[in-house]
């Protein structure tokens, strides 16, 4: 069995409050740098292992927000950079990037640098995830800077209910799902892709929420959990957009390891996932495998240790 990436999850603090957070429901690993010590003596292991499973891309990210490490991340990407893997990226809320770290990441060999936001409206989002980014002010910043910005957008409700209450209308009327709401869904997605093309945005990926397995010992999962059900986007928007947009005004690049098609859109390459699956079933492959602040590569986010 092979998977098919690797992120490298570094203990760190979050200023966010983002109250969909999977990483809120998972085993706490440390606030301090020095939590990461055993990690970054790590980042060899990681790099053959890279090399014996063919994965060309690892993403740096954490438990919090990986700027609040910056100096760690800064090291890590040139570990990876001088190890020998061809692109290195980092998932961030936006917190704590300012100018001078972009800058420093472009020249330390960071190929990609993935914004996530809970929504297409720049205030919303900021309730939302509780802090003061302007998501598209940093993709211009590192669009200029020369390396790729993405979007991750998590599909939350309020962005996408004028879609909703269409497809509602139609069912109340007892017909199909007709022309009228897939043309407001095209509006919703050409809106937000026109926005992001200005700023310079080259990659959108939309994501359904996922949420948690609630039990009794876990109070976290269950809000979690409630504020999913109350504020994320209906489950059949991704597919929605792939049918009614994607397939018929776009044109399909490449498929990735673990799925998904990447679309050609509107001069954007875009993608719709599922944030929580983690195996390929048919193929017997490992979608996402961790290195944890333990120093050992983990199968997905909270399971056992592989090597």
């Amino acid at each position: 069995m092979k998977s098919t990436s690797l992120s490298i999850n570094l203990a760190c603090p979050c200023p966010n409050r983002c109250p969909f957070c999977i990483s809120r429901l998972t085993q706490q690993q440390g606030s301090k740098s020095s939590a990461n010590a055993r990690l970054v003596s790590s980042i060899p292991k990681a790099i053959d292992y890279c090399r014996f499973n063919g994965i060309d891309t690892v993403l740096v990210t954490g438990r919090g927000e990986p700027m609040m490490v910056d100096r760690i991340v800064v090291q890590t990407v040139k570990d990876l950079k001088a190890g020998g893997i061809p692109r290195v990226e980092l998932q961030t809320s936006g917190a704590g990037l300012t100018d001078e770290l972009i800058g420093v990441l472009a020249w330390s060999g960071l190929s990609t640098i993935s914004i996530s936001a809970a929504s297409v409206d720049e205030a919303l989002n900021q309730r939302i995830m509780n802090h003061d980014v302007f998501y598209g002010d940093l993709i211009h910043k590192i669009s200029e800077a020369g390396m790729i910005p993405r979007l991750s957008l998590n599909l939350t409700r309020k962005d996408w209910l004028p879609w909703t209450h269409a497809v509602k209308d139609c069912r109340t009327k007892g017909g199909p799902m007709a022309d009228e709401p897939a043309e407001v869904l095209v509006d919703l997605v050409d809106v937000l892709i026109d926005r992001l093309r200005r700023c310079g945005c080259k990659q959108l990926t939309l994501r359904s929420l996922g949420k948690p397995r609630v039990n009794s010992e876990s109070s976290v999962a269950g809000v979690t959990a409630a504020w999913i059900d109350e504020h994320g986007a209906d489950l059949s928007i991704p597919g929605a957009i792939t049918e009614h947009v994607l397939k018929k005004r776009g044109y399909p690049v490449y498929r990735l390891d673990y799925g998904p098609v990447v679309w050609s859109y509107g001069d954007m390459s875009v993608v719709t996932v599922d944030c929580m699956a983690t195996t390929m079933e048919d193929a017997g492959e490992i979608r996402s495998t961790v290195l944890q602040a333990d120093g050992l590569v983990h199968v997905g986010w909270q399971n056992c240790p592989i090597c």
